[in-house]
């Protein structure tokens, strides 16, 4: 019969009872908790609408602190034509 390994009272660590942090672009961290975190845990990440295209924008990573869904809908800016003539 194989060896099995025991917690002994005071091994293991405490579960937090703190509710997460939100995700956010900051960097990441490994933080310094000395409690663990329960398995079913879960954290909010905020969205928002997208801003609109124009022609002639270059893409560019952003500023903003909240996330775009997968399912976003951008809208294009409508332009007047104009009609040339001689």
């Amino acid at each position: 019969m194989p060896w099995k390994q025991i917690l002994l009272l005071g091994d293991a660590a405490v579960l937090s009872d703190t509710t997460p942090v939100d995700v956010t672009k900051s960097a990441a961290q490994a933080g310094t908790a000395t409690e663990a975190s329960r398995q079913d845990h879960k954290h909010d990440v905020a969205t928002a609408a997208p801003g609109s295209i124009t022609p002639g924008d270059s893409p560019t990573e952003g500023s903003a602190t909240s996330l775009a869904r997968s399912d976003i809908s951008t809208g294009l800016q409508q332009h007047t034509r104009l009609a040339l003539t001689r």
